[in-house]
């Protein structure tokens, strides 16, 4: 379906190049224009913003997470009916507000299907938020787990006595929407999930320290147990590290995690660190002197990005502050910017493979895909379009200044109002934008080589389409 879509595009863009840049008259004029606007270069590829399609038509507040390169996940609010009552409830209430009004969407990007998310994920969502949502390594499922709460103690006969903390972790595959819980995890102390980016597990990890009074002697116990995505238990340990410790990243294969910990030296010196590495297959943690760039470790730069730009705009005594949004090149290119809406809201992204973005914009969630094209391969089909334009362009005055001396007892006009002349007998005046010329008026009766006869031309980047007076048109290569 992706690159059924990509092929559509470019197809278009081919299109867009040989009919936009290649027609003549006014609006084929502002087609061009409009084309090139939007365009963004870097110093390897073209970029060309497709015109965007609207994906959810009002209520939108946000785009809450990306899951994977396929599928999002939004949030809006429907508002509520104004009725009468309503409004009077208002003003005697005005932080009244009901839940029943905020839904919960997921939209997959390559069908442009959005659909209700269940009410289980929703109430998963409501408890845990962003935070308590981990992606997968299938496309699509996500984990979910409920809100622990805090770690509670009483005091029984004298002894006291923990509470375990009960989680629960979902599984939400966004292919069929379908919800389910996986796996129950007691722990006696808190913990979260982690799931491994390339493999289909999750480990969960719960931490505990001996609470020293010297904070130099701080001891934490990492208690871990891996699971595939179906919640089933792979094995499970637990590794003691002196210092306090806490994991950040995964592995480059997505095998490992990636840590650190922290240890105290004396009072008034700074605290030293050291990576640490988690083996999910060993259940042990070690320490190492190795380097690990990580899987989500520092990305190279990309080469567009989204800028948001406040704009003051005024009309007569009104003035309101807007939000811009500009597709740019992170890099000095021709073409370094293009404008991609008017006003939005502070909502917005572009994919890690720069295919396409998303921009909510009055509370309408918006698309539009990116078309990469080799910069090479852009700008000969740009020149060689715009050469097509001239040449289109220069034919037709040609054949105008013919039928206006066939009109004119076969003389031509003069040089000092030829413009006037040759008016009526084209189809719009911007088609003598930028066409000089040459021939000084005079009969056409006698020519002895009217194809060797110039009687003007349209200067273009690497030559001029030059116009005879046969009518016939050609290019001459040349500064």
């Amino acid at each position: 379906m992706r690159e059924l879509g990509k092929t559509r595009l470019f197809v278009f863009v081919s299109l867009a190049l040989g009919l936009c840049l290649g027609g003549v008259g006014q609006d084929s004029e502002q087609d061009r224009a409009q084309f090139l606007a939007s365009v963004v270069t870097t110093s390897k590829d073209a970029f060309f913003m497709a015109p965007s399609r609207l994906i959810l038509d009002g209520g939108v507040k946000g785009i809450l997470a990306l899951i994977s390169d396929r599928y999002a996940i939004i949030g809006g609010e429907t508002p509520p009916k104004e009725t009468g009552i309503a409004t009077i409830e208002q003003f005697i209430k005005p932080a009244t507000r009901s839940e029943k009004n905020v839904w919960v969407k997921s939209w997959d990007m390559q069908t442009d299907a959005v659909r209700d998310v269940p009410l289980a994920l929703m109430q998963r969502l409501a408890g845990a938020g962003e935070s308590g949502m981990v992606k997968t390594s299938q496309p699509g499922v996500i984990l979910m787990t409920d809100d622990q709460g805090g770690l509670a103690t009483a005091a029984a006969e004298g002894k006291a006595t923990t509470r375990q903390i009960t989680t629960n972790v979902y599984k939400m595959n966004l292919t069929d929407n379908s919800v389910r819980k996986v796996v129950t995890i007691n722990s006696a102390h808190p913990g979260y999930i982690e799931a491994s980016p390339l493999k289909p597990f999750f480990v969960w990890i719960e931490w505990s320290g001996n609470n020293p009074i010297d904070a130099q002697d701080l001891k934490t116990t990492i208690a871990m147990s891996i699971f595939d995505l179906d919640g089933k238990e792979l094995r499970h340990g637990q590794s003691r590290v002196h210092g306090s410790v806490y994991f950040r990243d995964w592995t480059q294969d997505g095998v490992n995690m990636i840590g650190h910990v922290v240890r105290r030296g004396a009072p008034g010196t700074p605290a030293k660190g050291k990576t640490v590495v988690l083996n999910t297959q060993t259940c042990q943690i070690s320490e190492t002197e190795e380097e690990f760039a990580g899987y989500s470790g520092e990305q190279p730069t990309p080469a567009l990005e989204l800028d948001e730009v406040p704009t003051l705009v005024k009309l007569d005594k009104t003035s309101r502050m807007v939000r811009t949004l500009w597709l740019t090149s992170t890099e000095p290119s021709e073409s370094p910017r293009c404008l991609v809406c008017g006003d939005v809201s502070s909502s917005h992204w572009i994919s890690s493979k720069l295919d396409k973005l998303a921009y909510v914009a009055d509370g309408r969630l918006f698309a539009r895909d990116l078309v990469r094209m080799d910069l090479a391969a852009f700008e000969k089909a740009k020149a060689a379009a715009e050469r097509e334009m001239a040449m289109s362009k220069c034919k037709q005055v040609a054949l105008g200044m013919l039928m206006y001396s066939a009109d004119s007892d076969d003389f031509m006009p003069l040089s000092s109002n030829w413009q006037e002349g040759v008016g009526p007998y084209i189809r719009n005046d911007s088609i003598l934008d930028g066409f000089v010329y040459t021939y000084q008026g005079g009969a056409l009766t006698g020519l002895q080589d009217p194809a060797g006869t110039e009687i003007g031309y349209i200067p273009i980047s690497g030559g001029r389409c030059v116009a005879y007076a046969d009518g016939h048109v050609v290019f001459r290569p040349g500064p």
